[in-house]
């Protein structure tokens, strides 16, 4: 993966999940782990959740991979 895809994944991430509740508002790997797996209890109904948390993933198990570059 791109350092330009990751770029575009966590975009598109940042703005489904604008209005959910969060910890932090920042698309860190932290935050991303937190929101896959707590963000359910809040977000879950959410429109885009599902997606979100699909792009969530993919950013972190590139990173963990060491996917990209």
């Amino acid at each position: 993966m791109t350092l330009a895809e990751v770029l575009a994944h966590r975009y598109q991430w940042e703005e489904l999940s604008r209005d959910f509740k969060l910890k932090q508002n920042h698309s860190t790997i932290e935050s991303l782990q937190w929101f896959v797996t707590h963000g359910h209890a809040s977000n879950r109904f959410r429109e885009g959740f599902e997606e979100a948390k699909g792009l969530a993933k993919t950013i972190i198990n590139n990173h963990k991979a060491g996917n990209i570059i």
